[in-house]
């Protein structure tokens, strides 16, 4: 079980942004940036470890220290979690691809996003 704590609105300096996201079905935002990975390949390469899996636990690691990151809406309201839950689109051999949900703490040497250790995973 994820720690969380819920957030009071009305000292809540984003208030407004919130409420536009609560009206929407499936309020969402995501991020692209820019990364210098140099480094972290080398590392990869050296020590023999998957490349995308270490650039999924580093996303996750580095996205957890935005609480921003960790908020989500629960019952009209506002919680921060302790950690979240990352999501990624894995490709397929047959064409297809799956969406999982992973913690950063299985994010590991030995996982795969196939694998039954994913928190979430449905195939689309």
């Amino acid at each position: 079980v994820i720690a969380m704590k819920h957030i009071d609105l009305a000292d809540y300096p984003r208030r407004d942004h919130f409420n536009l996201y609560l009206g929407m079905a499936y309020p969402y935002a995501g991020v692209t940036v820019e990364v210098d990975v140099t480094d972290l390949l080398a590392l990869c390469k050296t020590k023999k470890m998957s490349f995308n899996l270490m650039v999924l636990h580093a996303v996750a690691l580095a996205a957890d220290e935005v609480p921003e990151f960790r908020r989500r809406i629960d019952n009209g309201g506002i919680v921060e979690y302790e950690e979240c839950p990352t999501s990624h689109i894995e490709l397929k051999p047959d064409g297809t691809y799956a969406e999982f949900f992973a913690e950063s703490a299985i994010l590991s040497p030995g996982f795969t996003p196939t694998s039954s250790n994913t928190s979430c995973k449905r195939t689309i």
